[in-house]
């Protein structure tokens, strides 16, 4: 294993510190070799003391480059976690008497981007966190009753310690088992020999002539080197029981060994190709999502492109787009391909990740009578001995890294193999214990997935689907946790179609054809009416007569489950019946970097912008600075809806903070909408409507509105006051094929009300 450079996280205390001299102090340490910087945050009601506030932590922020720990002993806590947040709070860990639920209180600090922590005080059983493992970074164990420094340490509290450990490392998460109270030389040696890796340290610091050597003595202590537990992901790489594993299963294909001649259960993959993909692929072109690329001789060799577009090309999902094309020339295609793949001895890096190598086991299995079962001999002896090694391979990377829906496709691989080589893939109860904890983590308790993208919603409900009927296919209890969940899921996902059944745009979607959420849906079994509120992902509809909108007015998703996430937070599509009025611009996740950031911009998106700066700073992989507190309340009278939404993301940059107002009238016929910015100095912005591209636009001779006719001919006007009205060009990425398009843009006077009132009324 390779060695840890940083083996043990230090934290020393502010508690025990010089509080007239607070901010040298912290540099003091910081500068001593300290990992974080930990403060205690007391009330004097929930602990028999009083310190720090949040204007603290926000002072503490400006001086400090490492990491602030922040412990909040205060009860209730909740109406504390932005405010802690705000100021600059790095972790914030809470203690489960201090609210009523716990569960809820981790969502919280998670939606805000920062690492949640729970802390058991030494009567609190560890009982009170084994539900909740799966939404903590830090587990913290007072060695001392909480409120004042300068504690014994308490030795019944190492049994505790030993137990938790035993628990983290079940899990297959990264999570820091966190000793505060009593810590010296001597304790630490104790707690880090049952587990501890993370240390809060005061008067042992604090106390010190020496801050640097106070620091060195206690890391001096470690009886051996402790595996690294980084924050934010799941056991890495380099862990020793992933190496373990990984270690095992290449001896194993190594050896020679028996494998069956053919899956002893047939899986059929459930999920319509498209022909005209195949018909292209045969010819050597494959196409995913709007992207395509070249399949020459040995495609696997020297893949280029999008992360997406790669893990697709590397995961055979494609082969059902053969089989849908289904002739001779596509099987033989086909089977080509697998071939290439077998033989390649230089793959792209990605095909090793689970939920590629889970998607390609399962779209093997899946189409095995199709390009396999009439091939010779020497071709399915090598696919069906390259199956088992792999499937031995993603068992030993399981948990995946990934905490998305990755996650879920890399156990469907493993389960696939499971059921149709149960001799030899006999992974089965490690599958289905991942699967438990996959499914109570991703879904959301109001049917949502977690990464609130209609299309990773799809992707994941798919998986699941699959999962079920693999599961029915070898006569195997499906774990307590899917109960429900598939249903549930179901009714969210017609939350988030139009009329024509199509997915709304928002976070990396694009239209999809109805015929396959529909079949989707077919597949789960739930029937019923959409919800009109996904109260837990923030996505809301208004629907009256044949008129619907829905609106994104919920936070982004977390670090590491935003992959997909755009810069479009308060953002709305319109539709009438089957016809789409006002869209988002739609996505490219598997394009380019230039393609693919331009549509999550806020400027892609109906919505208000400042400055033509993005709410959420886009990166590479996920979202950056993002809106903090985002609001939505709903109303509903007399058939009329409404909705008041506000979000922070300009808060950091300019003070300013958007409020949006819908209003949809009892008829449909009438939706209005005020767009107010909130700020100290008046900001340039403009709100824009992207409209779909079968709407044609006129702007009238007075620039007063602008007529919109949809293909059925019906006309709406869209209207505003105290702004100017132009119609410009913009693009559509909702369809396979990208197309032209225009927006109507208002634009607000920085020297005039920061507010817009606008309206979009049927004609005649």
């Amino acid at each position: 294993m390779k060695p840890v450079t940083n083996p043990l996280i230090i934290a020393p205390s502010l508690l025990a510190a010089d509080f007239l001299r607070l901010g040298a102090e912290a540099e003091a340490v910081e500068t001593a070799g300290a990992d974080w910087l930990h403060l205690d945050v007391m009330d004097g009601h929930f602990v028999p003391n009083i310190t720090f506030g949040p204007l603290v932590v926000k002072a503490l922020k400006s001086r400090s480059k490492i990491p602030l720990d922040v412990h909040l002993m205060i009860a209730p806590v909740d109406p504390y976690i932005v405010a802690f947040a705000e100021a600059g709070a790095d972790h914030i860990s809470v203690h489960p008497e201090a609210g009523p639920h716990l569960h809820r209180t981790l969502q919280l600090i998670r939606s805000l981007g920062k690492k949640a922590g729970v802390v058991l005080n030494p009567a609190t059983p560890v009982d009170a966190v084994a539900h909740v493992l799966n939404l903590v970074d830090i587990i913290m164990v007072m060695t001392v009753n909480p409120g004042f420094g300068g504690q014994a340490f308490i030795e019944s509290q190492l049994a505790k310690i030993a137990t938790l450990r035993g628990m983290i490392d079940a899990t297959g998460r990264r999570i820091y088992l966190q000793i505060d109270g009593g810590v010296t030389p001597v304790t630490a040696r104790d707690v880090l020999g049952v587990g501890a890796d993370c240390l809060v340290a005061g008067t042992a610091v604090f106390g010190k002539p020496d801050y640097a050597k106070a620091i060195a003595d206690i890391r001096a202590a470690a009886p051996k080197p402790i595996p690294e537990r980084g924050l934010g992901g799941m056991t890495q790489p380099g862990s020793f029981a992933r190496n373990a594993r990984f270690l095992i299963a290449r001896l194993q294909n190594m050896r020679a060994a028996n494998f069956p001649d053919a899956p002893a259960l047939p899986i059929r993959d459930p999920w319509p190709g498209d022909p005209s993909r195949g018909a292209r692929l045969v010819k050597g072109d494959l196409e995913f999502l709007g992207a395509g690329k070249p399949m020459p001789t040995r495609p696997f060799s020297h893949l280029s492109g999008a992360a997406l577009l790669r893990a697709h090309t590397l995961g055979f999902s494609w082969l059902r787009d053969l089989r849908a094309l289904g002739t001779d020339a596509a099987r033989s295609r086909a089977r080509h391909l697998v071939s290439e793949f077998l033989d390649e001895e230089h793959l792209d890096p990605l095909s090793a990740k689970p939920d590629v190598a889970g998607a390609r086991i399962t779209a093997w299995l899946g189409h095995y009578d199709f390009f396999a079962a009439s091939a010779n001999d020497d071709f399915r002896q090598q696919l069906m001995s390259r199956l088992v090694a792999e499937a031995r391979t993603l068992s030993a990377a399981l948990p995946a890294e990934e905490q998305d829906g990755r996650a879920l496709t890399a156990l469907k691989g493993l389960l696939a193999a499971s059921v149709a080589m149960p001799e030899h893939a006999n992974y089965l109860a490690r599958g289905l214990k991942f699967l438990t904890a996959e499914v109570e983590r991703q879904i959301l308790p109001d049917g949502c997935h977690i990464e609130r993208s209609p299309a990773a919603h799809l992707a994941a409900l798919q998986d699941l689907c699959e999962i079920r009927a693999l599961l029915q296919v070898g006569k195997i209890a499906a774990p307590v946790a899917m109960a429900g969940v598939i249903e549930r899921m179901a009714l969210a996902l017609r939350a988030l179609r139009h009329g024509d059944g199509g997915l709304a745009l928002f976070n990396g979607s694009k239209e999809d054809l109805p015929s396959l959420v529909d079949l989707v849906l077919s597949q789960a079994g739930r029937s019923g009416r959409a919800p009109a509120v996904i109260g837990a992902s923030g996505f809301y509809r208004l629907a009256a007569g044949k008129s619907l909108v829905i609106i994104d007015a919920g936070s982004p998703p977390a670090p590491g489950l935003d992959r997909f996430a755009h810069a479009g937070t308060c953002s709305f599509e319109f539709s009438i019946g089957k016809e789409r009025l006002i869209v988002n611009c739609g996505a490219a996740p598997a394009a380019g970097p230039e393609w693919r950031d331009a549509l999550r911009f806020t400027a892609a998106h109906s919505t208000l912008i400042i400055a033509d700066v993005a709410s959420s700073e886009l990166r590479e992989n996920g979202l950056g600075r993002r809106p903090l507190n985002v609001h939505a309340q709903r109303h509903e009278a007399g058939g009329a809806h409404w909705l008041e939404a506000s979000h922070d993301g300009w808060g950091k940059l300019f003070g300013a903070v958007h409020r949006r107002q819908l209003y949809l009238s009892d008829s449909g016929e009438d939706l209005r909408g005020e767009d107010i910015v909130e700020a100290e100095q008046p900001q340039p912005f403009v709100v824009r409507f992207h409209l779909h591209p079968s709407v044609t636009a006129s702007l009238q001779q007075d620039h007063g509105a602008v007529l919109l006719r949809l293909p059925s001919g019906q006309g709406w006007r869209l209207r505003a006051d105290q702004a100017k009205i132009t119609v410009e060009e913009s693009v559509y990425f909702g369809l396979n094929e990208p197309r032209r398009a225009e927006q109507v843009v208002l634009t607000g006077h920085q020297d005039g009300p920061q507010q817009i009132k606008w309206a979009i009324t049927k004609v005649g």
